[in-house]
């Protein structure tokens, strides 16, 4: 999300520093070249606000746009530090439906620290953007910031007018007659067991196979799972990889998790227009999915309900591809910019 907001940015001719806690991951080699990247040098939590606080009042910036809980939090911190030096808009951006600012956390001293922390550097953002309403309404509900400064906006997941483009093979084929595709960290939020659950009560009677896009610390957990259901061979862990040649060549798209903010792959694989069956879990999936019209909903944690969707779906998709694709248009890069530096701008008139 970062990173594509910063390109249409860039392309906007707007001059960007893309600051991180600390610059290694597959993702620091997808920044763009013409970003400069500023190392925090593994600073976390409260402990990189004077460092982020110096890099703010030395490169001035117009605008501070922080992405997820521990920068929203320290971003926040560095506001009452730098205002009077030099006062940028400070906008956060919430993509998670669990966050220590909620209170999801604080079963542990390390929990209880983040949740106090980070509540108090959010109460000095200028405006939080919720990546949908239902991301939006749990921030207003926590009374962080008053509703009049959350925003739901716009995730720039899809490049306009595209569907899949990748240099990897997309015609790719796969050892079994069906293959389901997901896409996720192999974490216990995503409930990636009970898609393999859901896969062991369908192979006795359908050559189905699934493919996860991601890792994860539940990689051992899920391969376990699989060799107990006897579905080791039908199972397909890709590893940290491009998810949209995986996509192109699936039969449908399942999501399991038990809890999702607003899932990129989910709206990549809607621009594509695959069949999908998801959990109906708290977040905002039921919106995107338009309440069971364009895929199908299952209860969270059900592998029977889920294989079951599954063939229902193969054998009669609910909604049609085109409107599926429909709504992830709604999701470019290009509106998404458009929405922010229209935000910026208000934000910047308001405080003026």
């Amino acid at each position: 999300m970062a990173l594509r907001l910063a390109a249409g940015f860039l392309d906007r001719e707007h001059s960007v520093d893309v600051a991180v806690f600390k610059a290694t991951g597959v993702l620091i080699g997808q920044l763009d070249p013409r970003a400069r990247l500023v190392d925090l040098r593994g600073r976390r939590g409260v402990t990189a606000v004077p460092a982020l606080a110096t890099h703010i009042v030395r490169s001035r910036p117009d605008v501070v746009l922080s992405f997820m809980t521990a920068a929203n939090g320290v971003a926040g911190l560095c506001e009452p530090i730098v205002r009077h030096l030099h006062r940028p808009v400070f906008v956060g951006s919430q993509r998670g439906w669990s966050s220590p600012v909620f209170g999801d956390m604080r079963t542990t001293l390390k929990g209880e620290i983040a949740y106090r922390a980070y509540r108090r550097g959010y109460r000095h953002l200028d405006g939080m953007v919720g990546v949908s309403e239902a991301v939006s309404q749990r921030v207003r509900a926590s009374r962080l910031l008053s509703p009049d400064r959350v925003f739901t906006l716009c995730n720039p997941v899809i490049d306009a007018g595209s569907t899949i483009v990748s240099d990897v093979n997309s015609q790719e084929h796969h050892p079994w007659a069906i293959t389901v595709v997901a896409v996720g960290r192999l974490e216990e939020a995503k409930d990636h067991l009970t898609l393999v659950r859901a896969i062991s009560v369908l192979a006795p009677h359908h050559d189905i196979g699934l493919i996860i896009v991601g890792e994860g610390r539940q990689r051992g957990a899920v391969e376990a799972e699989a060799l107990r259901l006897g579905v080791a061979d039908r199972l397909r862990l890709t590893g940290y990889a491009d998810p949209r040649p995986f996509l192109h060549s699936a039969d449908l798209f399942a999501l399991s998790s038990v809890r999702e903010g607003l899932p990129n792959a989910l709206i990549e694989a809607m621009n594509i227009g695959l069949p999908i069956v998801s959990t109906e879990c708290p977040g905002g999936i039921g919106d995107l999915l338009d309440h069971g019209r364009l895929g199908r909903l299952v209860p969270v944690g059900d592998h029977q309900a889920f294989a079951a969707a599954i063939i229902d779906e193969l054998l009669q998709p609910t909604g049609t591809a085109e409107d599926r694709r429909r709504v992830a248009s709604g999701h470019t890069v290009e509106r998404s910019t458009d929405e922010y530096l229209r935000l910026f701008d208000a934000l910047e008139l308001a405080r003026s």
